[in-house]
């Protein structure tokens, strides 16, 4: 679990900048949501690893697979309305990647 909170954590340094970089062209809907929902995966694993309770744990990874998968959304949103240029199948596979460990560890 420490390994995905670490990628997520890398992932959600990325979805930073590139929330900044979507502001900065006048897109702020986009920007927050992006945002939004990247914060929160990391926000909901770094709880799920805190609470000692199972059912809490596979509560917080529920909804952080929830919000990998608004984000994953977003991303393919923006790299098909070609608002900025950036590495956006890398942005995707990683979140991707997330979202399946996630789910994985939801379900065991």
């Amino acid at each position: 679990m420490d390994k995905l909170l670490a990628k997520s954590f890398d992932f959600l340094i990325e979805m930073i900048q590139l929330s900044r970089t979507l502001a900065s062209l006048d897109n702020p809907i986009i920007s927050k949501s992006l945002l939004q929902c990247s914060t929160n995966i990391n926000i909901n694993i770094n709880e799920a690893i805190e609470f000692n309770a199972r059912r809490s744990s596979i509560s917080k990874l529920a909804k952080a697979a929830e919000n990998a998968d608004e984000t994953l959304y977003w991303l393919k949103r923006i790299e098909k309305d070609q608002l900025i240029k950036a590495d956006f199948p890398v942005y995707i596979s990683d979140c991707q990647y997330i979202l399946k460990h996630l789910l994985a560890a939801a379900h065991s």
